[in-house]
């Protein structure tokens, strides 16, 4: 049986994350960890990982950026791998990401999406073959509930273009009120 303990277990993907695992012979999550607390979930929800009584085999975050550090502190002080799915981390928290990565498995990903980790393969292949000759702009739009603009995934698109160009490029946002030809 694996055990996991779901980080950002009342949000959307948690939700979505805790019902799988619930369809899932073989899985089980032992404890989450959020800040809100689901009565509807069936396993204890701690809003403070330290006090977590349950030991996983792993713990998957879809949680927020803020929680980052306290969670691969315990996953390290506790050699628990850990799966991120976490958006919006700031350069900080990519490097508690690569500490951690010295210390435990870390697996990390702005976007768990198959569609979009092929489209990073497309668009990595496509700046390969337009290089400077063409300009590359990323258009989102989202529900009126997502946090994070430009989202994560925006930017894992951007950086995996950007690092085609061995990180060259500079990114401009809201180019809406500049009214002049781009550089």
């Amino acid at each position: 049986m694996l055990k996991i303990l779901l980080s950002g277990c009342s949000g959307t993907m948690g939700g979505v994350v805790a019902k799988i695992a619930n369809e899932t012979e073989g899985i089980s999550i032992v404890a989450g960890y959020d800040l809100r607390h689901n009565d509807a979930l069936s396993f204890p929800i701690y809003s403070d990982i330290c006090k977590c009584a349950e030991m996983p085999d792993v713990i998957i975050d879809f949680s927020n950026p803020s929680a980052l550090e306290g969670l691969l502190s315990f996953a390290v002080k506790n050699k628990i791998p850990v799966v991120v799915a976490t958006t919006g981390l700031s350069e900080a928290e990519h490097s508690f990401l690569r500490a951690a990565s010295e210390k435990i498995p870390v697996f990390f990903s702005p976007n768990m999406s198959i569609g979009i980790n092929l489209l990073i393969d497309l668009v990595k292949n496509a700046a390969k073959v337009l290089g400077d000759d063409f300009d590359m702009e990323i258009i989102e739009k989202h529900h009126n509930k997502k946090l994070d603009a430009p989202s994560g995934t925006a930017l894992y698109i951007a950086d995996s273009i950007n690092d085609v160009f061995g990180n060259s490029k500079k990114y401009i946002y809201d180019r809406h009120s500049d009214k002049k030809r781009r550089e």
